[in-house]
């Protein structure tokens, strides 16, 4: 007897737009853009099928055939295929990436019990440290009776912090609190707030595949709202989800008035009819439904083994930017096939056009990613500087905008954003409102905040958004605070930079209301200023970030050396020019330009004159070495010069 056959269908992104060299002839005036869909073929024992070629599969885009382009294998036991294209002879496929895999985790706070999310958190982390590649990129949300749906990863390749943020998720389960899951207003909000965030994720490029922990709607509310929940689920589809659905009370002795449903026999692993809620979300995205978290390694095997066996095909698309849904069919030729699909996809649309939710997932992109979903954000240059003051501890952080630096983007429809996110996995958000350099350009402009932190490592990025357009620019740098504690002698990080260049500063604050002081008693419960932190700065500078161009051979080094308070310490300071490539120690001159003392902090200025040398990466080594004590550190400033330096 033949098996019979499912095809789960999904698409595949990222877009591959063509380059110059790879448009199609005679079709300038269109955007042509290369589209991937993946496709699961499994028998009716969901073993996968390895033997189906390019000629088996048709696809369908409003309901016209396509062309398949393009075709891969994937299958976790052999080795990938390269790309197969049965093209015409002037159509060139780009190279298709491996952009890693997209993943979603959802914890279920309303319809769940402490033993239910207890179970929930240790199989996500369990399918983290087994089943997720390097690339592959993580989103956590978790829903609430108090607070809704709320972000916690977006799109994040970190894994130490996607496992802490897991650890990190602090709420009361409904059906534990004992204060009542009883009220349609909150399952309201619940269906409402799936449907948002399967609008929001629609415009990823990707497939995406939903891990979805929760005991799922109770009956009568289920049925009470079926039509909108179903709507909700379609939506998910239509974005490229495929849930897995893990019913986190199921098969257990049951606690409270959802055991009424429940059973307590042999563990059945999917196609059980105990959650119809969760078998519909399942069923709807073409992905499997659990019927309990027993055995939970064998669940994460389960859903590996079947994401990591399928088909990618390739079409070209005329692309237009209005958003519309673009439905989607497949099918294969063999016999007795039953095909599970994607019901479509979406054109990109205006970011204007987004919704608030989509924006904060653009924002979230912008601020915690390092490969982007939406854009190539413009990259900006970011200074981060740590420093002690009246014995608190501060944290300056710079970011640079150039002069050539776009009108469209830095203009009065511009909004500007601060993220610090802690070695805890704590994160800092300051929302620092409009700003307007319109009348800036053509100068090298530096905006700045300092905040008040404790001892950790920061990770920092600042974001600028024009609210319009989307149009962005990101800065990133990370620093470490450090616990001064009772230590001896401590340096820190170095501060480069030419004097004498054009530029302007602008001062921003956390609470708007306050005022830069002028004198020096009010300033000493005030934040502190740039002369606080750099005492030395002169009115016009430009920071060096890590590259020196030709003729750039003088420039400041900055540096603060902590002591001991009641000490009289004789510093001695040398500096060597170390070449990366052969480790080989350069002579340089240097000159010690002032040192200026406040309580047991010392500022340094020092001159510095590069040789000249051949282009490539270099550190500049500092040697401080305290006369008394004999206690010496040695820092280094990594620097890359492009161009011999005349």
């Amino acid at each position: 007897m033949k098996r019979g056959i499912v095809v789960s269908l999904l698409f595949m992104g990222p877009f591959l737009s063509f380059s110059q060299e790879t448009q199609i002839p005679l079709q300038h005036e269109v955007e042509v853009v290369l589209k991937l869909v993946k496709v699961y073929v499994v028998d009716q024992y969901d073993m996968p099928v390895l033997d189906l070629n390019q000629e088996d599969f048709r696809l369908y885009v409003n309901n016209k055939e396509v062309d398949i382009v393009a075709f891969e294998k994937h299958f976790s036991s052999l080795k990938t295929k390269k790309l197969d294209a049965a093209i015409r002879p002037h159509q060139i496929i780009p190279q298709v990436r491996d952009e890693g895999r997209n993943f979603i985790f959802f914890f279920d706070y309303f319809m769940n019990d402490i033993k239910g999310i207890k179970d929930s958190k240790k199989m996500a982390l369990d399918f983290i440290n087994n089943q997720i590649k390097p690339n592959d990129k993580i989103t956590i949300l978790f829903f609430s009776a108090s607070k809704g749906l709320m972000l916690v990863e977006y799109q994040s390749t970190n894994r130490e912090r996607n496992i802490i943020s897991i650890k990190n998720i602090k709420e009361i389960p409904e059906l534990s609190s004992g204060i009542g899951a009883s009220g349609l207003v909150i399952t309201r909000n619940y269906i409402n707030d799936m449907d948002d965030f399967a609008k929001a994720i629609r415009l990823i490029p990707g497939f995406k595949y939903l891990l979805f922990f929760s005991a799922g709607l109770r009956e009568k509310y289920k049925h009470d709202r079926f039509s909108e929940y179903a709507k909700a689920c379609r939506k998910l589809a239509e974005a490229g989800v495929t849930a897995f659905c893990i019913d986190s009370i199921g098969l257990r002795i049951p606690d409270t008035d959802l055991g009424s449903r429940r059973i307590n026999n042999q563990v059945s692993l999917k196609n059980t009819s105990i959650n119809y809620s969760m078998i519909d979300l399942a069923r709807i995205t073409g992905g499997q439904y659990y019927s309990s978290m027993i055995n939970h390694e064998v669940i994460n095997d389960d859903i590996g083994a079947f994401i990591d066996h399928y088909y990618v095909l390739g079409f070209y698309l005329k692309e237009k930017l209005d958003g519309r849904f673009q439905s989607l069919k497949a099918n294969v030729k063999r016999k007795k096939c039953r095909v599970i699909f994607q019901k479509g996809f979406y054109n990109p649309k205006p970011y204007e056009k987004l919704s608030d939710f989509e924006k904060k997932l653009h924002l979230n992109d912008l601020a915690f990613n390092e490969i982007f979903v939406y854009q190539d954000p413009i990259p900006l240059n970011m200074t981060a500087f740590p420093f002690e003051k009246d014995g608190k501890q501060f944290l300056m952080v710079m970011t640079e905008i150039p002069e050539n630096r776009p009108k469209s983007l830095f203009d009065n429809k511009s909004e500007l954003f601060v993220f610090l996110s802690a070695g805890n996995n704590t994160v800092t958000q300051v929302n620092l409102g409009r700003v307007d350099l319109a009348d800036l350009l053509g100068t090298n402009t530096y905006f700045y905040i300092v905040l008040p932190l404790p001892p950790e490592e920061y990770q920092c990025r600042s974001v600028i958004r024009n609210t319009v357009t989307g149009e962005a620019a990101v800065a990133s740098a990370i620093t470490t605070i450090p616990d001064q504690g009772d230590l001896g002698m401590t340096v820190s990080d170095t501060l480069l930079f030419f004097a004498d260049r054009e530029c302007r500063v602008v001062q921003f604050h956390t609470d708007k209301k306050e005022k830069i002081a002028t004198d020096e008693k009010e300033r000493l419960n005030t934040v502190p200023i740039l002369t606080d932190v750099i005492p030395f700065l002169p009115q016009n500078f430009k920071l060096i970030d890590e590259e020196l161009n030709s003729s750039e051979n003088e420039f400041c080094a900055f540096l603060k050396i902590r002591y001991p308070i009641n000490e009289k310490p004789v510093f001695h300071l040398n500096l060597e020019l170390q070449n990366d490539s052969s480790g080989v120690l350069l002579p340089i001159d240097y000159q010690l330009k002032q040192t200026v003392k406040k309580n047991n902090v010392y500022d340094v200025l020092i001159e510095v004159v590069i040789p000249s040398v051949k282009p490539g990466p270099y550190s500049l080594i500092f040697n401080i070495k305290e006369e008394k004590s004999g206690k010496q550190i040695k820092i280094s400033r990594t620097i890359k010069i492009n161009e011999g330096i005349r």
